[in-house]
């Protein structure tokens, strides 16, 4: 599979508002809705472009050089430069699936896991988006990479939401890795399922607990392939993508739960989910609070829901 042409190059206001003029007499469709942290986005045969609020110009298709030429002069600088980008000198030596989770610190919201394929050669391509350990990446930028990285890589995200995470938290024992490894198989053996990922190479996964819980969490596709569980995994081009789309989907998901119960929810631990815990149980008590929170946390004793 060919990656798709991208440049991204970081430009200011009124240069990006010059080439949406630019673009706009030279025939660019302009969309409706551009992607999320978007300032606008267009489209012309060949080529799209999308403008985001960070300074970022993404050009991606087979002819966004033809398109850098013209409204940039040659090509972007790659991205936000090596300080802001991810790990450049990594190099996959075979087409590897990568997974990692997140939200299992968080007590509003669900627990994300998400798996990425990426070849040998999509190095670069991941680091134009800025790809890396999502813990390292801004809200925004985590959700500007999760829109490219859709379009580029094969990828599989599970999303297990408070309730049914509550129900599997209770028939595993109150065992977390367990979960967890249930969740990395899962995401792992649907993606590599796929006919785009039969000649996957090797499995890479950030290391969440040590023995093989995680091997006998693995479907037959998945524990055919090497397998690597090491901490810091995100290192690997595969398991960074893995980060940015389970921290995006988790932002989404939190995002939805609050709209469901009309209370804004918070990520992490502390005293801001405290707060919104709190408002949730007076507005519909343990029942409701159960809906968007793990409730095995301290924080549930802590708001007076158990």
């Amino acid at each position: 599979m060919t990656a798709p042409t991208t440049i991204a190059t970081k430009i200011d206001r009124a240069r990006a508002e010059a080439i949406r003029r630019e673009m706009a007499s030279g025939g660019w469709t302009f969309d409706e809705r551009p992607p999320e942290h978007a300032l606008w986005s267009a489209r012309l045969t060949g080529v799209r472009a999308v403008m985001y609020g960070s300074g970022k110009l993404v050009l991606q298709g087979r002819d966004a050089p033809l398109a850098a030429e013209e409204y940039l002069g040659g090509g972007g600088d790659g991205g936000d430069g090596p300080a802001d980008a991810p790990d450049r000198g990594t190099r996959l030596r075979v087409p590897t699936a990568g997974s990692d989770e997140t939200g299992k610190g968080d007590f509003l919201g669900p627990l994300v896991v998400a798996a990425a394929f990426v070849r040998p050669g999509q190095e670069a391509l991941l680091a134009e988006y800025g790809v890396r350990d999502s813990k390292r990446m801004t809200d925004r930028q985590a959700a500007e990479a999760a829109v490219l990285l859709r379009q580029t890589v094969p990828s599989e995200v599970v999303v297990i939401q408070p309730p049914r995470y509550n129900e599997l938290h209770a028939a595993m024992g109150a065992n977390l890795n367990r979960l967890l490894a249930w969740a990395h198989g899962k995401a792992l053996e649907t993606l590599l399922s796929r006919p785009e990922c039969a000649d996957a190479g090797a499995v890479v996964v950030d290391q969440f607990a040590k023995g093989p819980v995680l091997r006998r969490a693995l479907g037959p596709r998945a524990s055919s392939l090497p397998l690597e569980e090491r901490p810091r995994a995100e290192s690997n081009p595969a398991v960074a993508a893995a980060s940015v789309l389970a921290r995006d989907a988790f932002l989404a998901a939190l995002r939805r739960l609050g709209d469901e119960v009309g209370v804004p929810l918070h990520k992490g631990a502390g005293a801001p989910t405290d707060a919104a815990a709190r408002k949730v149980m007076a507005k519909g008590g343990p029942a409701l609070l159960a809906r968007v929170a793990k409730m095995h946390f301290r924080n549930a004793e802590k708001v007076g829901a158990r």
